[in-house]
């Protein structure tokens, strides 16, 4: 007889990662509702600069399973071969400047969400561990907190 499970078997690397890269979503909005002025330009646009990195920063990590599954034989949809670059797209078009900032934070909402879904697939398909699931809810709701508090907060456009 084995010993049992922990009750949660993510990797506590894993859950440190997570605060990491999550706490420039909380620190960022946190701010916005706390500073006035110029203070809170600055968080908006700090905030904003960094959930596009993140997005090419999902995007890697979908190439990384991509590749991980192909190493190990998993036989793949074309869908993971597009997955990893659709995240840097969304981001380079919220990046061009050329939408209003409740745009850009919309894009980035979606193309998170849709990138959930993929990580969310890849847990079903056996391409990513099954403890990845409990930290992308983790993060995906802190973004959800970081988008609603970025909408609402939204200047009214990047060139003004």
């Amino acid at each position: 007889m084995g010993r049992p499970s922990p009750v949660d078997p993510t990797p506590a690397a894993a859950w440190l990662a997570t605060a990491g890269g999550s706490a420039p979503f909380v620190g960022t909005a946190g701010g916005l509702w706390l500073l006035e002025g110029a203070w809170r330009d600055y968080l908006y646009l700090t905030g904003l600069n960094y959930a596009l990195a993140s997005l090419a920063f999902l995007g890697a990590l979908h190439l990384g399973l991509a590749l991980g599954a192909a190493a190990r034989g998993f036989r793949q949809h074309g869908f993971w071969w597009v997955v990893p670059f659709l995240p840097a797209v969304a981001g380079l078009a919220a990046l061009a400047g050329f939408v209003d900032y409740f745009w850009v934070v919309v894009l980035f909402l979606g193309a998170f969400l849709a990138s959930h879904a993929a990580d969310l697939r890849a847990v079903r398909e056996g391409v990513a561990p099954a403890w990845y699931r409990t930290v992308r809810k983790w993060v995906t709701g802190v973004v959800l907190f970081w988008g609603g508090t970025f909408l609402v907060h939204a200047p009214v456009s990047v060139a003004g």
